[in-house]
């Protein structure tokens, strides 16, 4: 075998060897970026999942909402108030009156229907 054809062989044959190593580089880079898109993925779901959760009105008692002011598709800054939520278990009055008013002053039983 000619001296030139050997150089030739051990040229290919380390160019080979180059483009091996190349190709692992970018497949490990691409492994990587994929990784890299499913958690920034993960994260995006958690923090939109989280959004909805925040969507979500939870009161302590049941209640009768007034004073609602805002509609269907308006947006809302969190912590912003939206509405009163009046407690409908139990119901209190406090008043001051003259002794000279008492005897007309009886109890009450009031019906409750709310919706």
């Amino acid at each position: 075998m000619p001296r030139q054809q050997l150089d030739q062989a051990d040229v290919a044959a380390h160019d080979t060897e180059t483009a091996l190593v190349q190709a692992q580089e970018r497949a490990a880079a691409a492994v990587q970026t994929a990784e890299a898109s499913v958690s920034a993925r993960r994260a995006a779901l958690g923090i939109a999942q989280r959004g909805l959760e925040n969507t979500t009105v939870r009161a302590t008692h049941n209640g009768l909402v007034v004073g609602l002011t805002i509609s269907t598709g308006e947006m809302v800054v969190p912590s912003q108030s939206l509405f009163t939520l009046i407690n409908t278990d139990e119901w209190f009055a406090v008043a001051n009156f003259r002794e000279t008013d008492l005897s007309a002053i009886g109890p009450v039983i009031a019906q409750r229907s709310f919706q």
